[in-house]
């Protein structure tokens, strides 16, 4: 069972919506290593912010599971992600006290839009799931109308929508693990371009 410590796949514990009859135990096993990888050594970004405010996204995860779903072997696993995690980023360091301090919103707001927060979000955002539940995290950090969930609601849209790739994809294939990474990239992600339109909607 897959958990916000480790990703576990299955071709029948966690099909997704649809997968390829070659699914196997052995392709599960490599693609939760590949992930556990791209957790640990690569930024959610690959690039840094540009003059624009805009950055360019680690599409590892999608990519593997998608793979993974339509029967890729193992070996095309792993050549598929080396091959997109040439052009990846390493990860910055996790503030440990800040982790804990994000459960205050006030220092929650501050550390929002800032890609050096990225694990510490991860962090905060797994402890969040194993204490509340992911639907306790769903409410109060994206539908239940309150300052936070709002501006978390417009960052998810942020950079054409990746937040909303990581999450749906982590909910598609049960992955605790998966979700926190999507919340935290929306969390690091700038509001400026939806916020004044979703907020006058």
């Amino acid at each position: 069972m897959a958990t916000t410590k480790s990703f576990r796949f299955g071709p029948t514990e966690t099909p997704g919506l649809i997968h390829a009859d070659t699914v196997t135990e052995e392709s599960s096993r490599t693609l939760e290593e590949l992930l556990e990888q791209n957790h640990s050594f690569h930024h959610i970004f690959t690039t840094t912010e540009d003059h624009k405010g805009v950055y360019f996204h680690n599409h590892i995860a999608h990519h593997d599971i998608t793979i993974w779903a339509l029967g890729a072997t193992p070996s095309v696993l792993r050549s598929q992600h080396e091959r997109n995690g040439l052009y990846q980023r390493g990860p910055m360091a996790i503030q440990q006290p800040l982790v804990k301090d994000l459960a205050d919103d006030r220092v929650f707001k501050r550390c929002l839009g800032r890609e050096e927060n990225f694990l510490n979000f991860c962090e905060f955002f797994e402890d969040y799931i194993d204490t509340h539940g992911y639907q306790a995290l769903f409410q109060k950090y994206l539908v239940d109308g309150g300052e936070i969930a709002n501006d978390m609601l417009c960052r998810i849209y942020m950079g054409y929508v990746h937040g909303i790739i990581h999450i749906g994809m982590a909910l598609e294939f049960d992955q605790p693990r998966l979700l926190a990474e999507g919340f935290a990239q929306a969390a690091v992600h700038h509001d400026w371009l939806y916020t004044s339109y979703l907020q006058s909607a």
